[in-house]
């Protein structure tokens, strides 16, 4: 099994079903864990990214309007990524599905130069680490890691959303806390994980909960709740803000600007640079998603877990 990155092989896996863009995250780490155990660089594909509001018809778009593609770290070790159009290199497609053995992609992996992977079928959740085969490389991959503990994937965001972060951190003033509340699907989708208990956790006396436990004068809250609902926690020490707050933020969240999705991105900047980062929700071993797999930021301590939420295991 090769883990050594090779200029002379690459991948490229396309996956047309259009999602949301932390899906679509999580898939672009499905891939460069596939690339990775492949020894192989990465040709990124674009994406049908899906908008935030009902009837919003996908449209294509390219991930490093969002992460920084170029900066992307996968075992370790900087993942090589090929930004730039390929040459006419001698190429094999191969339609991928739940039943392809990771050996089969392999094995044709090292036949051509370039190999294009069809993921055509329905996938589970429409999460590509839910195939066999992707689940596989990726748990080589952890096997075989030795770094620190924030994991085997991080990416850097983009170097827009960065900069909008910082001109919104700066005016909100040190020091604050990044409270992450996720209502939304939580409330309501029949797939959801622990629906009952996220209806628990985010009410606003255990939001208040968790903003007491940060302990900081200043809290930005994060969430795709409606503003309003956060209202009567408004008025009195600490201070809350919001992204309606901002007109920066407030015009990123217009779905006709790259659906509406660029606030994500910056959210998690500033989740990134708070002095505190506090979730709301009932299982601690996901929190990984709002710290550790940003570069640049220290390993997730689950101190920052409010002490009221039980430790339930990772689904």
């Amino acid at each position: 099994m090769s883990e050594t990155p090779s200029p002379e092989r690459y991948l490229r896996i396309n996956y047309g079903l259009p999602s949301g863009l932390d899906h679509h995250i999580s898939n672009l780490e499905a891939r460069c864990q596939l690339v990775r155990f492949l020894g192989a660089a990465l040709v990124p594909p674009t994406v049908l990214l899906r908008g935030r509001q009902a009837g919003q018809k996908p449209h294509e778009t390219r991930l490093d309007k969002f992460i920084d593609m170029s900066a992307l770290m996968c075992g370790g070790e900087p993942l090589p990524v090929v930004m730039s159009p390929l040459p006419e290199i001698p190429s094999r497609s191969l339609e991928v599905t739940d039943k392809t053995p990771l050996e089969e992609i392999q094995a044709a992996a090292q036949e051509q130069t370039l190999l294009i992977l069809r993921i055509e079928e329905p996938v589970p959740a429409r999460l590509l680490r839910r195939l066999p085969a992707f689940q596989k490389a990726t748990e080589h991959n952890e096997r075989h890691y030795t770094g620190p503990d924030i994991g085997t994937f991080c990416y850097p965001i983009a170097s827009e959303p960065t900069r909008i972060a910082g001109v919104v951190a700066e005016r909100i003033g040190r020091p604050y806390a990044c409270v992450h509340v996720r209502r939304g699907d939580r409330m309501t989708d029949p797939g959801a994980v622990l629906v009952a208990e996220h209806r628990t956790y985010t009410r606003l006396d255990e939001i208040k909960k968790a903003i007491d436990f940060a302990g900081c004068p200043k809290v930005y809250i994060m969430s795709d709740e409606d503003p309003d609902y956060f209202a009567p926690l408004r008025g009195s020490e600490p201070q809350i803000f919001l992204h309606t707050d901002f007109p920066e933020l407030r015009a990123l969240d217009d779905p006709k600007v790259h659906g509406g999705h660029m606030l994500y991105p910056v959210e998690r900047d500033l989740m990134r640079r708070a002095d505190r980062r506090v979730v709301t929700r009932p299982q601690p071993l996901l929190a990984f998603e709002y710290a550790d797999r940003i570069r640049e930021t220290a390993a997730y301590d689950y101190s920052l877990i409010p002490p009221h939420i039980p430790p339930n295991p990772r689904p």
